[in-house]
């Protein structure tokens, strides 16, 4: 009898310190995630908040352009077209779609017009469009139709605004 106490105290013991070890892991991890997510979060926020200042900035900058391309062709070789838009940030709009945080917190429809916007934004799309159409502004023939695609590309950017600041509102952030 005295060889069985100890090797049944001692086989209880490493049972019960693997299932406490095994709960203090999932316990620390849960916690970890949690603070990741709350982390993601505010830095989400804040790349939200930097976005729509650059792109309300752009959409005057656009209007200034635009003017001086028309009016003033040969003071528009001076003019870098379009800088402020290089700025546009989507890092950590990818890691919260890669984690699928954002899926928690927003409808799908969001989810995807928000990563339609920062691939659309971040990939040059929208700046190359911008881009063709301020050289053709020097085409006079063709400055009605010209002028309708500006306004649309620059509706297009509006809308963008006005869906970040939404997302902003739906996730309860600053």
């Amino acid at each position: 009898m005295n060889f069985w106490l100890p090797l049944s105290s001692t086989f209880i013991g490493v049972i019960l310190g693997f299932f406490l070890s095994l709960l203090t892991f999932f316990i620390k991890e849960k916690r970890i995630g949690k603070i990741e997510k709350t982390i993601l979060l505010m830095n989400f926020g804040k790349e939200l908040e930097f976005d729509i200042l650059v792109l309300e900035k752009f959409i005057n900058e656009l209007n200034e352009i635009k003017l001086a391309k028309i009016f003033e062709p040969q003071d528009y070789k001076n003019i870098d077209p379009l800088p402020k838009f290089i700025d546009y940030r989507n890092y950590f709009t990818e890691r919260f779609l890669a984690k699928d945080f954002l899926y928690e917190r927003l409808n799908i429809e969001d989810v995807l017009y928000l990563s339609e916007m920062s691939r659309r934004l971040s990939g040059g799309i929208c700046l190359a469009d911008l881009k063709k159409i301020l050289n053709d502004f020097t085409k006079y023939e063709f400055l009605e139709e010209i002028e309708t695609k500006w306004n649309n590309e620059k509706e297009k950017i509006l809308k963008y605004v006005d869906t970040l600041k939404a997302i902003r509102r739906k996730l309860k952030l600053k």
